[in-house]
């Protein structure tokens, strides 16, 4: 049912009302982006050491600003796609070193998120008040900005993900070649971020296809674009790995390292430095003799992948039971245990509430038909999509992150209405 068209702005008083109140929403926010971005540079030091993956980045960084290719500890790397240490090589060749500097960057790439949010928000449920909800939402959740106090990827594929994200929404509600063709530019971007770009762009295009199946049709040949995009993106990428590696290999490997990890018993499928370390080397020591040489990364990567499979055929009960613990791990423990038990009880109550909102709007989107409502249900596609993928890796909820910006979006027309104590018809608002 759509409702009643409102015609109190249409009067030179209404329309000055409108946009004062328009121009101090983006005051206001405006304000909100600078003071984060001001408490995320102040919450860090440049003394505080690199520590995780940071000092992998790090070097990668520095080696391609020394005229060493793309190369870590002497050898041609390829464990991780080139986005984020080209990005940091970047950062450190303009605008030098630090911590700071680097968070400063991490926090405008945060700011880029909230604001495609606010707008995703607006474009999928025509609602000023769930674009507030989606923007304060963002802004305000807590992992989100302890990531972006590290040098490490989230922030950048979380802002790359978004911005394909909008892309597609364009397409979608106004299909093009020139717009398909961006959107697959972005999505490859975001790839060399990050692999699991592509498995969001995919998700995205599956989910178009079924929800919007009648307006989608006639349009469906504009994939083509998008995904001559992606391939002009991951072309010099691709052709470097064939010439050093002699293999196609279009974005990274080390999926069967993250398999392999996620399924080693002892550790319950966690990550313990020291152990990983000790069963990895008996992998690559059998790699070794099997092959009489040194494994090249991929048949490294191969090796524990088939590795992790073995440890699934040993014990599939277990094994089964770890991929559970997993998913609890990537969905609903965004603070590990070493962290105070009443945070970490605490935020599960806040993402136990966040799935209550979100989660039936996408739902609804699924089976509403009008302005706006399929894309709903295709963000939910998109979130349960990397979800199953993500499950049978190595998995915490740092991998998750940089998709919950999507479940905010769907949790802030609900929390909009709600809030606001309006109707949830389509297009209210």
């Amino acid at each position: 049912m759509t409702p009643a068209p409102d015609h109190s702005g249409d009067t030179p008083r209404g329309r000055a009302r409108f946009v004062d109140g328009r121009l101090l929403l983006l005051a206001a926010g405006g304000a909100l982006l600078l003071l984060r971005l001001a408490a995320l540079v102040g919450s860090v030091s440049n003394r505080v050491p690199l520590a995780g993956d940071e000092p992998v980045y790090d070097a990668v960084a520095h080696n391609l600003l020394g005229g060493l290719g793309y190369t870590y500890r002497g050898e041609p790397w390829l464990f991780k796609p080139p986005g984020w240490p080209a990005t940091l090589a970047g950062i450190y060749a303009v605008f030098g070193e630090g911590r700071r500097t680097v968070v400063l960057f991490q926090g405008l790439f945060d700011a880029g998120t909230i604001v495609l949010a606010a707008w995703l928000a607006w474009r999928i449920f025509r609602s000023r008040a769930a674009a507030v909800a989606a923007f304060l939402l963002v802004a305000c959740w807590p992992p989100f900005f302890r990531e972006s106090r590290l040098e490490q990827t989230e922030p950048l594929h979380m802002f790359s993900l978004t911005v394909m994200l909008a892309v597609f929404v364009r397409f979608a509600q106004r299909p093009t070649w020139r717009v398909a063709f961006v959107m697959g530019v972005c999505a490859g971007l975001a790839a060399l971020v990050r692999p699991t770009g592509l498995v969001s762009a995919f998700a995205l295009a599956v989910g178009w296809l079924l929800l919007d199946h009648e307006g989608a049709r006639p349009h469906a040949r504009k994939l083509l674009a998008a995904a001559l995009g992606v391939a002009l993106v991951l072309a010099p990428w691709t052709l470097r790995n064939a010439a050093v590696f002699h293999a196609f290999v279009p974005l990274s490997t080390g999926a069967g390292e993250q398999f392999y990890t996620g399924s080693i018993l002892e550790t319950d499928g966690f990550w313990v430095h020291a152990h990983f370390e000790q069963s990895r080397a008996a992998v690559m020591e059998r790699e070794e003799q099997r092959l009489g040489r040194p494994p090249d990364p991929l048949e490294a990567d191969r090796a524990l992948l088939r590795a992790g499979i073995e440890n699934w055929r040993s014990a599939p009960v277990r094994s089964l039971t770890i991929s559970l613990k997993r998913f609890w791990r990537l969905c609903f423990v965004s603070f590990e245990r070493s962290d105070r038990i009443w945070l970490r009880w605490s935020f599960l109550a806040s993402l136990v509430a966040l799935y209550a909102l979100a989660l039936p709007a996408g739902i609804a989107g699924m089976r509403r038909r009008g302005r706006g409502w399929p894309l709903a249900g295709v963000l939910l596609i998109v979130v349960v999509w990397n979800v199953a993928t993500t499950t049978v890796l190595y998995t915490n909820s740092r991998y998750f992150e940089p998709i919950r910006p999507l479940l905010l979006i769907l949790a802030a027309d609900p929390l909009a209405r709600l809030l606001t104590r309006r109707p949830g018809a389509p297009g209210a608002g």
